[in-house]
């Protein structure tokens, strides 16, 4: 589907339409039926991409992901751009890149900040063990190890 997707934003020239396919296709490679039932399928018969493996998904993560990323930024979807980054960081840290991961956090704090600049009277709620959404970033950074900026 995912595929088709990206035939139909080819076809109609629709920007956002491209950057929710690839976010989708992020979201997929990060998926952990690739560690369950489906490994087998992906192990056997391989993915539409032929360049994709289970060894390098998550960095065909990062690169659907910094696409979609992309498209959003110009079009000023902060909040989704905070989320990609987010998920960005994700993936770094499951291929062991946590500084690149670090990078990805503090940018998904950026784009939160000005999507909350430029819409203020949106919240993201969080669960209640985190308060706010800086302090579950804080969390992510602190599993990754992350410096504190100078």
């Amino acid at each position: 589907l995912i595929v088709e997707s990206l035939a139909i934003c080819k076809e109609t020239n629709d920007q956002l339409c491209f950057a929710d396919a690839y976010r989708i296709y992020g979201l997929f490679f990060m998926s952990n039926s690739f560690e369950g039932q489906w490994k087998q399928h992906y192990v056997q018969n391989g993915f539409i991409e032929p360049s994709t493996n289970l060894e390098n998904r998550y960095s065909k993560a990062i690169e659907y992901l910094q696409k979609s990323r992309s498209i959003y930024t110009q079009t000023a979807n902060y909040d989704i751009v905070s989320n990609l980054s987010l998920n960005i960081g994700f993936s770094y840290e499951s291929l062991g890149d946590n500084p690149s991961a670090c990078m990805a956090y503090d940018e998904s704090l950026r784009a939160n900040a000005e999507n909350t600049r430029i819409n203020p009277s949106k919240k993201i709620v969080m669960p209640e063990k985190y308060g706010t959404f800086e302090n579950y970033i804080q969390v992510q950074k602190n599993r990754a190890s992350c410096k504190s900026p100078a």
